[in-house]
């Protein structure tokens, strides 16, 4: 197990590392995404308990520590995507898409009703279940 000095270095390289990349996105918008990546994977390594003060120290906000972690978690569908907001666009569609997205709820007669699509426009149908 490395020292607490040894820790301590490591850490700060990687706050070093965060922030570099932080202002290549601020700066460039050609290559953001695979920034993003790179912050995100590097994120991704850092023990759960640590991640707040790592992108904190990097001036990194919340919401967009977790959206880079996104976009590396979700790497292979991302990667031709023309822009961060891009990449999280495609990353919520897969969410939306995805199997078992059926929501059954218990009503007072003891019916289910299964929500496929939410459309506050039109009423929710219920069926047998």
């Amino acid at each position: 197990m490395p020292s607490l000095r040894q820790q301590i270095t490591i850490q700060s390289a990687i706050v070093q590392k965060l922030a570099e990349l932080q202002q290549l996105i601020e700066s460039n918008r050609r290559d953001n995404v695979r920034y993003a990546r790179e912050m995100g994977e590097i994120l991704r390594g850092v023990a759960t308990e640590e991640r707040s003060a790592v992108w904190t120290a990097a001036g990194i906000k919340r919401r967009m520590a977790f959206n880079y972690m996104s976009v590396a978690a979700h790497w292979p569908a991302v990667q031709r995507a023309a822009s961060i907001r891009g990449a999280l666009a495609l990353i919520g569609r897969q969410r939306q898409a995805g199997p078992g997205r059926d929501v059954p709820l218990p009503f007072e007669d003891d019916g289910r009703c299964v929500v496929t699509q939410h459309n506050p426009a039109r009423p929710v149908h219920c069926r047998d279940g």
